[in-house]
């Protein structure tokens, strides 16, 4: 329409013809259920959560915007991308204390 293209994460997309398309309400709950994963984009930042008693690290997810970034806790993030978490953690240790105590906390676990 303007000529402008932009990633985005399957969430954000809407069918246009559904009728045409013969989607069914079991074809849709299927696609939800199949698709209900979501890709990190980068990690762009740590904190300790003194409520909740853990680390967490602030998640940019592929194809959203900086408004819908998410504190997701650091050990169940590590659990599914340990290359990611502990390069950003790494990258970032020397210059922030919570990066490198959270990175130790991960190692120990």
């Amino acid at each position: 329409l303007i000529g402008k293209t932009q990633e985005v994460h399957v969430q954000r997309l809407r069918f246009y013809d559904g009728a045409s398309l013969e989607i069914t309400p079991q074809l849709r709950r299927q696609f939800i259920f199949d698709n209900n994963s979501f890709e990190v984009e980068a990690i762009n930042g740590v904190r300790w959560h003194r409520d909740e008693q853990r680390f967490e690290l602030k998640v940019r997810w592929a194809g959203f915007e900086a408004a819908d970034d998410t504190w997701e806790p650091a050990l169940s993030l590590y659990q599914q991308i340990p290359n990611i978490v502990k390069d950003y953690l790494m990258h970032s240790s020397s210059s922030n204390s919570i990066a490198s105590d959270c990175l130790q906390a991960l190692v120990d676990a």
